[in-house]
C-alpha cells in the first residue's frame, strides 16, 4: 500500500525538518535575573549638565544683522548705531548678536533686525542670496520675527529691501 503526500504538505513537512535544528538552539533562560535596583546615570566629569538651549519662538535670543552692505556701527559715525539697542535687550534677559556675518543657523534667534541693508552700495552685489531667502522663510513659518530697517529718503538701499521684501513674498 502507498500513501500519497499532497505537495503543500510535503513542503511543509520538509520546511519544518530544516528550520526545528535552526531553532532548537535557541534557548530560553529557566530563570531570569532580578536586578534590585537602577543606578542612575552619572556624567564622566563632577560638571553639571547644561540644559539645551531653547531655539527659536522659545528662545531669547536677537540678532542685530548689519551685513548684506547694511549700515555698519563705524559708517554712523556714533549716532545712531545700535549699540544701544543691543544693551537694552540684553538687559531685558535677551542676548543679542550684533554683527554683520551671516549666523550658521537663525532658528537660534527669536528677532532678527536688518539694519538698513544694501545701504552701502544698492547696486545688486548685497541683494540676499537664494540661501539666505530659503533660511528667512524658515526662520519666519518656525515662528521667529524679522524686522527690516530701510533708509527713510529711499536714497540707500532701496533696492537692496525691496528685493528682499519681494522674495519673502511680502513687498
Amino acid at each position: 500500500m502507498s500513501v500519497t503526500i499532497p505537495i503543500r504538505l510535503l513542503s511543509v513537512i520538509l520546511s519544518l525538518t530544516l528550520v526545528w535544528p535552526a531553532v532548537s538552539f535557541l534557548s530560553i533562560p529557566s530563570e531570569v535575573p532580578e536586578v534590585d535596583e537602577f543606578e542612575p546615570l552619572v556624567p564622566d566629569d563632577s560638571s553639571e549638565i547644561e540644559e539645551p538651549k531653547p531655539l527659536g519662538p522659545e528662545s531669547n535670543n536677537v540678532l542685530l544683522y548689519y551685513g548684506n552692505g547694511g549700515a555698519a556701527p563705524p559708517q554712523l559715525n556714533g549716532r545712531g548705531d545700535f549699540y544701544d539697542l543691543k544693551d537694552y535687550y540684553d538687559g531685558l534677559g535677551f542676548p543679542t548678536d550684533y554683527t554683520n556675518s551671516w549666523p550658521s543657523d537663525l532658528n537660534e534667534y527669536r528677532l532678527i533686525i536688518f539694519i538698513m541693508p544694501g545701504s552701502s552700495n544698492d547696486n545688486g552685489i548685497h541683494y540676499f542670496s537664494s540661501t539666505q531667502i530659503s533660511e528667512l522663510k524658515d526662520f519666519m513659518m518656525n515662528g521667529g520675527r524679522l524686522v527690516v530697517q530701510g533708509e527713510h529718503s529711499g536714497i540707500f538701499g532701496k533696492n537692496t529691501v525691496n528685493k528682499l521684501l519681494g522674495d519673502l513674498g511680502v513687498g
